[in-house]
């Protein structure tokens, strides 16, 4: 994702979060079936999506950052006008 703009990061996870929701829905009803303990199946998919999005969410935001030429270049400047006071 070299040359992407915030508004196309923000439109992946929108578009990425239901999807994750969507398959982890699915998950916990064939888990449910399957057997597995109502507290399990609930669970499981739940912590699922919270580490899935979690790392899609720093991932898109280190990735607009970089878009956007933060992180090093503001801390210098930073640094320069203390040093000068």
């Amino acid at each position: 994702m070299r040359d992407s703009s915030p508004t196309k990061l923000l439109v992946i996870m929108v578009a990425a979060v239901p999807v994750i929701v969507a398959v982890a829905g699915l998950v916990s009803y064939l888990m449910l079936r399957a057997g597995f303990g109502l507290l399990l199946s609930g669970l499981l998919p739940l912590f699922a999506i919270l580490i899935l999005v979690t790392a899609l969410g720093v991932f898109l935001g280190r990735t607009a950052g970089r878009s956007q030429g933060g992180g090093d270049d503001r801390n210098s400047s930073r640094d320069s006008r203390r040093d000068g006071v």
